[in-house]
């Protein structure tokens, strides 16, 4: 993540300054097909992906701000949103359980975590540089 100065909350805060092009929509102009695909909240299972440090979990809090500020999320063959997405971690997977902002499932989907694995180790060590 970058050093970004966003807000520290979960999924609110100020929203960047920037100059827009002419041509860019406000997220007042989408038409209501556009509205209902997106996420609306993205949590994390503390259970299995833990807390960490405050400036690590301010980082996740940055990272989650930006995925929701202004998205598109469709999953294939859903008509209507808006969505919440939960990510855990179960054996050596995560999974990804993607629901309704009413809580109703739409879909779960379970990716292996073994061609990530050196990734990780590389974020990790990153991390603990940068700590």
């Amino acid at each position: 993540m970058s050093g970004s100065d966003h807000s520290g909350g979960k999924s609110h805060g100020d929203k960047s300054l920037g100059e827009k092009s002419p041509g860019d929509k406000s997220p007042g102009d989408k038409s209501p097909g556009e509205k209902s695909h997106r996420l609306v909240a993205v949590t994390l299972d503390e259970k299995s992906i833990g807390r960490s440090g405050p400036d690590i979990e301010h980082e996740r809090a940055v990272a989650i701000y930006d995925l929701l500020e202004d998205n598109m999320f469709a999953p294939v063959g859903v008509e209507r949103g808006p969505f919440t997405l939960h990510l855990s971690i179960t054996g050596s997977r995560l999974m990804l359980d993607v629901r309704h902002a009413d809580g109703a499932p739409v879909m779960v989907h379970l990716m292996s975590l073994s061609p990530l694995r050196r990734i990780v180790k590389d974020y990790y060590m990153v991390c603990d540089t940068y700590y």
